[in-house]
């Protein structure tokens, strides 16, 4: 089972869930440069995969750790209102629906 949410750069839910994509380099490099994709778990679950625009991450992410190092994400030079990215993931919560409520899927976006 997927999660997928839309996520604007200053979208702050109240779900459980925080998955945050660690766009910082990316977004804060110069120009439209390409860098790697990386996330940060808070849950006590594992991510076993996620993605950002499609972008893949490559690594699984263990409960509570960091990880990633999918490339090449590419990020707009400039950062303008509104914009969103689309982070899809699954974790090894996904096919235990008792923990659909607990475990709904979040991106809070980075703000630059």
């Amino acid at each position: 089972m997927m999660n997928t949410k839309m996520c604007t750069f200053f979208d702050h839910s109240k779900h459980r869930l925080t998955l945050l994509g660690t766009l910082v380099g990316v977004l804060l490099a110069q120009g439209a440069q390409a860098s790697t994709l990386e996330a940060i778990n808070h849950t006590h679950w594992a991510i076993n995969r996620f993605s950002v625009d499609g972008r893949s991450g490559l690594d699984i992410i263990g409960p509570y750790q960091g990880g990633g190092g999918g490339c090449c994400y590419i990020a707009p030079s400039r950062w303008k209102p509104g914009m969103t990215v689309r982070v899809d993931w699954e974790t090894g919560a996904s096919g235990v629906s008792e923990l659909a409520d607990e475990f709904p899927g979040l991106l809070i976006g980075v703000n630059i």
